[in-house]
C-alpha cells in the first residue's frame, strides 16, 4: 500500500461580527493577496491589536511572516492542499507550540494491570475507505474548541472514549474534556494546559469511577486557565449518563497497516503527530511532511479514516483536530 498522506479536517471559527469598515469574511486562501494587510486581518478575525507597541510589531511581523508563506505555498498551481490565514496567523512560535500541548512520553508503566493491552489484527480484510463521520448511528460528536488551553491530549482522549461508548452503547454522549484535563494525575507538574501524554489520560479513566458528560462538567479551560479536579462525589454531580472505561489498546508505533486494522475493528484512534506544518492548513491533501528533518509528535488528534483521492490518485488519512 502506497504511504498515506494526512488530511487535517481543522474547524477555524470565524469571528462574525459588527466589524467596523470590514463587513465581509475573511478571504479563502486561494483569493489571498499581498494586499491583504494586518490590519485586515485583525478586523476579519474579531481580534484587537496588541496595546504594547512591541508585541504589536512582532504580531505583525509573524503575520506577514506566515502570509507570504501562504501565498507562496498557494502560488503552486500544482499543490495538493491549500493554505490560509486562520486565528493563529500572528500568534509567536512559542505560543504555537504550547498549544500543540501532547509532550514527549517518558518510559511508561501501567499502574495497573490488565489497563494497556497490546492490539492485535483480528486479520479481517480492512475496507478500501473508512469514514467514521458517516456512521449511523453517529459515532462522532462535533468537532470541539481547545481554545487557548494545550490540552490536545484531554480532548483526543475524550473524543476517542464518546466513540467506543457510542459503538459499544449505540448511545452518542459529549463527554467532559475538562475532567479529562483538570483530574489526570500531573506527575509533579502543573500540565493540564500545558501539555501531556494521552497513555496517562486513558490510565486515569481507566481508574475513576465515570468520565461524566460535558453539561456536568463543562470546559472551562478555554482561555488557558488550569482549575482543580472537583470533587464529582458531590451531589451536583449527578451520575445520570456516563461512560467507564475498563482498559486501552496500544497500537503498534508506524505501523500502517496495524493502524488501518484498529480503525476497522475497534473505531476512531487517538493518535500522535507533528503538526507544526499544519498550522496554516485551510483544504485538501495535506502532504507537507518533510521526512528529511527531525520532527516531534507535538499534537494529540482523533483519527477518523481513511481514503483515496482519484484526481490526485492519492491516499490520505482523515483527522479530527481540536
Amino acid at each position: 500500500m502506497r504511504r498515506l498522506s494526512l488530511v487535517a479536517v481543522a474547524l477555524v471559527l470565524l469571528l462574525i461580527g459588527a466589524v467596523v469598515g470590514r463587513t465581509m469574511l475573511p478571504p479563502k486562501g486561494e483569493h489571498l493577496t499581498s494586499a491583504y494587510t494586518y490590519d485586515m486581518y485583525l478586523q476579519d478575525h474579531g481580534k484587537q491589536p496588541a496595546k504594547c507597541p512591541k508585541e504589536h510589531s512582532k504580531r505583525k511581523a509573524a503575520f506577514e511572516a506566515t502570509l507570504a508563506d501562504i501565498l507562496a505555498h498557494n502560488a503552486n498551481a500544482k499543490r495538493s492542499y491549500t493554505k490560509g490565514v486562520n486565528r493563529f496567523s500572528d500568534w509567536l512560535p512559542h505560543e504555537l507550540s504550547g498549544l500543540r500541548g501532547s509532550r514527549r512520553e517518558p518510559k511508561f508503566q501501567p499502574k495497573k494491570a490488565g489497563v494497556e493491552r497490546p492490539f492485535t489484527s483480528d486479520m479481517t480484510p480492512p475496507a478500501s475507505s473508512l469514514d467514521w463521520r458517516k456512521a449511523f448511528p453517529p459515532v462522532l460528536t462535533a468537532v470541539k474548541d481547545q481554545g487557548m488551553c494545550g490540552d490536545c491530549w484531554a480532548h483526543a482522549v475524550t473524543e476517542t472514549i464518546e466513540s467506543s461508548y457510542a459503538r459499544k452503547t449505540g448511545q452518542l454522549l459529549v463527554l467532559s474534556q475538562q475532567q479529562i484535563t483538570s483530574c489526570t494525575p500531573k506527575e509533579g507538574s502543573c500540565w493540564s494546559c500545558n501539555g501531556h501524554y494521552p497513555r496517562y489520560a486513558y490510565e486515569y479513566a481507566s481508574d475513576a469511577a465515570a468520565v461524566l458528560e460535558e453539561w456536568i462538567y463543562p470546559f472551562t479551560s478555554y482561555m488557558g486557565d488550569n482549575p482543580q479536579c472537583l470533587n464529582m462525589t458531590e451531589p451536583q454531580y449527578p451520575l445520570v449518563n456516563y461512560a467507564q472505561l475498563m482498559g486501552y489498546m496500544q497500537v503498534a508505533p508506524n505501523n500502517q497497516e496495524d493502524v488501518i486494522a484498529a480503525l476497522n475493528q475497534g473505531g476512531p484512534l487517538s493518535i500522535l503527530v507533528d503538526a507544526e506544518p499544519w498550522m496554516s492548513y485551510e483544504s485538501g491533501v495535506f502532504d507537507g511532511c518533510t521526512y528529511d528533518k527531525n520532527f516531534g509528535l507535538d499534537h494529540a488528534v482523533q483519527l477518523v479514516g481513511y481514503g483515496h483521492d482519484d484526481t490526485l490518485n492519492q491516499d490520505y488519512w482523515i483527522v479530527r483536530n481540536s
